[in-house]
């Protein structure tokens, strides 16, 4: 639950998700085979038929309003529970009592089955990769001194004002606007648009030929290709956000690199300094903005939690830009997953020589879209996931050490960047007006 005294849209989802599972009317028949041998500890059983079974069939609700994956969780049938996750049974899916499967666990050794196996989920090893730091620029002479000091920070960069730092965030509003407009014109008007050199489906995001280059090269088996491929399918089909929030809480397998890291990866390469050049990992991106209506009702207000490990001269800017009052800006590049709890945060934080643990405090007062709860379609919804959407802005209110912790706290706050529809026509105008020139200039520059 939020920090506030009241509930944020995303706890209202939840709570009315959980009071519609108990409600629910259940048929109370015998459950079946499969059902029972989960609930009794039937190892061999489970083993021999579990690949013969669909997902569906797998996830089953019983009639008596439970899943073979709570039962086997509620009994501490570890191997069981090893097999039905393995299988890609739903993490998620709630039960007569409005449980979802890992709040039946009772033993620790359970609670280590459910979690994520990898150490850098919650956390950053590099914060500079995927956080873009600002700080106001003075208007008074700058000393040489201060010069000095500021080419060390090389990884700060400076702004006029905060309307010249949310240029960035409208430039993404308004191609996300632009984007929902082609693909809704493209669908709506296909018979008419697709010809042989020309399809209609060219906008959707699985059939995009450059995001799809990017997976064939970076997915290294062909299962998890064409398991991050059907949740495109699906995203599109539906029209729906949650198979993509799906597919990027999930893991590929052991030693193998999942879908979120591939994706941030790129992201943080992505340049806003070529005007010629589109980003195509943005295409993922534009998704969630141009499904930002199915977003309002996860949106998150409260405080997250991500670890990181910094390095002490690093800390030490942070803690620069706030006791100077300049409140440095932090842009966020990637997707960035946070947990509303702390210990879990804290949790894929490793110590590691040279660098200090660090704990980034998310406070979210505002509701937005771009900052949503994703625990009810997480793979691993003990996680408690808040997935902030890249483009997101805070400011930098406090750095404080915690000695009972051994960890720098950095305190974030919210900027509600907002733009409305007026706004973005009047930019896309501007813009077309500028890009002849700009195109001009570089024709000059290249002769």
């Amino acid at each position: 639950m939020g920090t506030g005294a009241t509930k944020s849209p995303a706890d209202k989802m939840m709570y009315q998700k959980c009071q519609q599972a108990m409600r629910k009317k259940y048929t109370q028949c015998d459950p079946s085979d499969f059902y029972c041998a989960c609930r009794d500890g039937k190892l061999d059983y489970v083993r021999e038929h579990l690949p013969k079974m669909s997902t569906n069939d797998v996830d089953k609700l019983e009639g008596i309003g439970d899943t073979a994956l709570h039962v086997a969780t509620r009994n501490d049938h570890k191997e069981i529970v090893e097999l039905l996750l393995k299988a890609d049974c739903s993490t998620t899916t709630l039960n007569k009592d409005g449980k979802m499967p890992p709040e039946e666990i009772k033993t620790p050794e359970m609670k280590k089955i459910y979690m994520r196996q990898t150490s850098s989920y919650f956390h950053d090893p590099d914060s500079k990769t995927t956080f873009d730091v600002f700080q106001r620029i003075k208007l008074e002479k700058v000393q040489s001194t201060d010069q000095e000091q500021q080419q060390k920070r090389d990884w700060i960069q400076t702004f006029k004002d905060l309307d010249e730092l949310k240029q960035h965030s409208l430039n993404e509003q308004t191609a996300a606007m632009w984007w929902k407009v082609f693909h809704w014109v493209s669908h709506t008007f296909h018979r008419t648009l697709d010809r042989h050199d020309f399809r209609a489906n060219l906008f959707d995001l699985e059939s995009d030929r450059d995001f799809d280059e990017f997976l064939k090269k970076n997915i290294e088996d062909d299962v998890a290709y064409q398991r991050t491929k059907e949740a495109l399918r699906v995203a599109d089909t539906a029209k729906d956000i949650v198979p993509l929030i799906t597919l990027y809480t999930s893991e590929y397998g052991k030693n193998k690199k999942a879908f979120y890291k591939m994706l941030n990866e790129q992201l943080a390469l992505a340049s806003e300094n070529d005007l010629d050049t589109s980003h195509f990992c943005k295409r993922f991106v534009y998704e969630f903005d141009m499904k930002s209506d199915q977003l309002e009702k996860r949106a998150y207000t409260g405080q997250t939690f991500r670890g990181a490990l910094m390095s002490e001269s690093d800390i030490e800017q942070y803690k620069e830009l706030t006791a100077k009052g300049e409140n440095g800006v932090i842009a966020l590049r990637t997707f960035t997953s946070t947990s509303r709890k702390r210990d879990v945060a804290m949790g894929f934080v490793e110590s590691q020589a040279g660098k200090e643990r660090v704990l980034y405090v998310f406070n979210i007062p505002n509701r937005t879209n771009g900052i949503v709860s994703v625990k009810d379609v997480s793979r691993y919804p003990l996680e408690d996931e808040v997935l902030i959407i890249p483009g997101n802005l805070f400011t930098i209110s406090c750095v404080h050490k915690n000695e009972d912790e051994n960890l720098t706290e950095i305190h974030l706050e919210h900027i509600n960047t907002k733009v409305s529809t007026f706004k973005k026509l009047l930019h896309t105008i501007k813009a077309m007006r500028q890009r002849p020139k700009m195109l001009e200039n570089n024709d000059t520059n290249i002769r």
